[in-house]
């Protein structure tokens, strides 16, 4: 990256969803959940698995928030590392509150879902665990 930076140039990157929380800490536990809870008779969906034939074959070196950290300390350059909650919870923000239920393909979560989360849950170090992607801006 450094070699095709321009002078005081830097690196934006996207990573796609967090290996932390949605791939390895809860999913047993998620679906342990859902099990029980199905088997109380709650219509529950099952979630899916956290590696897809795709994941495999597209997310080799999957990072969550302290990973990046690291690897950029470990080049020498500097990070600036945002965590972003699932889509669905900033829908509001990022598209207005005027969403149409009809023809827009997210359903955005209720109000006070999207309160509590980010009163509650959305705190450092939470939102690194929680956290559904990373936006990362890094100079050399």
């Amino acid at each position: 990256m450094k070699r095709v930076l321009r002078p005081e140039g830097f690196v934006v990157i996207h990573t796609c969803t967090n290996r932390l929380y949605y791939k390895t800490l809860t999913y047993s536990i998620r679906l342990r959940l859902t099990g029980l809870l199905q088997s109380l008779g709650i219509p529950i969906r099952t979630p899916k698995p956290p590696r897809t034939s795709d994941d495999e074959a597209m997310h080799i070196n999957e990072h969550d928030f302290l990973a990046l950290h690291a690897f950029f300390r470990a080049i020498g350059w500097r990070a600036r590392v945002e965590p972003r909650p699932n889509y669905k919870i900033d829908l509001h923000a990022l598209y207005g509150a005027t969403l149409s239920s009809v023809d827009f393909p997210l359903k955005p979560v209720p109000g006070w879902k999207v309160w509590l989360y980010k009163t509650f849950l959305w705190w450092p170090p939470l939102n690194w665990i929680l956290a559904r992607e990373f936006f990362c801006i890094a100079r050399p």
